[in-house]
């Protein structure tokens, strides 16, 4: 729509109401009576909703939530908008907003589910949307089920979309991911943006269908430029990972940035992630900084975490240990178990709060309930004694999951106690093992010990030459008594074989 140039002595009148289009005058207002009109903000960001902004469609949305911008509040219309961003869209934004207020939300399912009765199908599939996830209303899949049962089959490609994730979930249904790849298909060649990006991931990870990752990327492709900001992120993973694409981090970088732009907040934490580490940027700790904390206010654990280290070490920001501790505490609450172990840490060291190893003991173990990688930190304090009882048995059950999550470190601790027989059964093998996966996992310590095993054959057969290569990969990697060993070693095998 054209914004007619206004005289300078003409004065603007805003249009303060909507109206039925055939009603409205040449500029796209409603008949007001009188002066020279201009578009009102309400009706340019639903125009740009209708071509695919998703922040565009949450602006609207907020206004019909509060009467502004030339908005009639109207509670119905700014949670169809927030679904729609939040579906479409894949914004996290628009998502949270849908929780901020349940008893306004209530009301607007229940005008929702109304208007789905006397046949209106896009609020059978919102309301659908709203019971299916217990948005301002009593959860009940059933009900969700039929409501989108029924605008799918009346040919609503949102009512299809969210029918689709029911199958693919097993929500009210037996799961059938073929089924959903059908209904996702279905509702992705008529335009339905989350029928496309979920699509893509059933061909990311097969399921459904038959493994596809350039196919998944075409549909990532095509919900990204159609204005999702999930499928944007989901298409940057690809190009992060070499998966199904050529590996390309600035690209990936890009598609973080745009998910970000639309209020995607795992791709403003994935952006931030590229500014803290350089990975297909510059490296800018403040601009990581400054990308952590648009995700975290939004509840993004992840960035609550990764904003509390850079507090904590003072990088990009000034050094503030209290705000890491309250950083590391949100995002602990949100299920972060790194968070977690990182929150436990400072209470343990004094970081930011008063020294609890009570405290300090809770958190670890919450921590590994939530992340078994985290297991590693619980179990050498039931190892030493520290803050608990002495319990050797309990330390080797803990560097078990901890290991068994791929804990290089983990794993390098585990072997010790079976070299050792501390907690378990004397085992030097498997002690050997233990040292090979922590070595190969990066573990300096565990190359250093394995090269220990190799050079006194203890759990394998003695080999001095891979002894010293092990000892030189345990020096690089910053071990230095390794680094004494190898000279020692390279100097005993000289004189064996001069």
């Amino acid at each position: 729509m054209t914004l007619v140039a206004l005289a300078p002595a003409a004065r603007a009148q805003v249009c303060s109401h909507e109206c039925e289009p055939r009603l409205r005058d040449g500029h796209g207002c409603c008949p007001t009576g009188g002066g020279t009109t201009q578009i009102a903000p309400i009706v340019r960001k639903v125009a740009a909703c209708n071509a695919n902004d998703t922040p565009a469609c949450v602006e609207a949305a907020n206004a019909y939530w509060t009467g502004t911008d030339g908005a009639t509040t109207d509670d119905a219309k700014a949670v169809t908008l927030w679904l729609h961003a939040c579906n479409d869209g894949g914004s996290d934004v628009a998502c949270n907003a849908l929780g901020a207020a349940p008893s306004r939300v209530g009301a607007a399912a229940q005008k929702l589910e109304t208007a789905c009765t006397t046949g209106g199908m896009q609020a059978c599939a919102d309301a659908a949307w709203l019971y299916r996830s217990g948005n301002g209303v009593t959860q009940d899949t059933g009900k969700a089920l039929q409501m989108s049962q029924r605008a799918c089959t009346a040919g609503n490609q949102d009512g299809c979309a969210r029918l689709a994730w029911m199958y693919h979930h097993g929500v009210a249904v037996a799961t059938d991911p073929a089924r959903a790849s059908q209904l996702y298909d279905a509702a992705c060649t008529h335009g339905n943006m989350l029928g496309c990006n979920n699509l893509g991931v059933q061909y990311e990870n097969g399921s459904g269908v038959t493994r596809d990752a350039q196919r998944a990327g075409q549909l990532y492709e095509k919900a990204c430029n159609a204005g999702s900001a999930q499928g944007c992120v989901n298409f940057a993973y690809l190009f992060a990972n070499g998966n199904g694409v050529t590996q390309d981090a600035t690209r990936a970088t890009q598609l973080h940035d745009k998910g970000c732009k639309g209020g995607n907040m795992t791709g403003c934490t994935e952006l931030g992630l590229a500014y803290d580490r350089g990975h297909g940027v510059v490296a800018d700790k403040a601009r990581a900084a400054q990308l952590y904390e648009t995700a975290c206010t939004a509840s993004n654990s992840l960035a609550c975490n990764n904003l509390g280290y850079l507090y904590e070490q003072g990088t990009g920001v000034t050094r503030d240990a209290p705000r890491s501790a309250q950083l590391y505490d949100k995002a602990c609450t949100g299920g972060n178990g790194t968070a977690c172990a990182n929150l436990a840490d400072s209470y343990e060291k004094g970081i930011g709060v008063q020294v609890s190893m009570a405290r300090a003991i809770q958190l670890y173990d919450k921590a590994c309930a939530t992340s078994e990688y985290t297991c590693n930190h619980i179990a050498a304090l039931y190892e030493k004694g520290t803050g608990v009882a002495q319990d050797m048995a309990r330390a080797a059950q803990l560097y078990e999951k901890s290991c068994t999550a791929t804990n290089a470190t983990g794993c390098n601790n585990l072997g010790l106690l079976y070299e050792r027989g501390n907690g378990v059964t004397q085992d030097q093998p498997r002690s050997a093992q233990l040292y090979e996966k922590a070595c190969t996992g990066g573990n300096s310590m565990g190359c250093a010990n394995l090269a220990d095993s190799y050079e006194k054959g203890v759990g394998v057969t003695r080999d001095l030459p891979h002894a010293s290569q092990l000892y030189d990969k345990a020096c690089k990697g910053g071990v230095s008594s390794a680094c004494a060993s190898v000279t020692r070693l390279n100097a005993a095998l000289q004189q064996t074989h001069p």
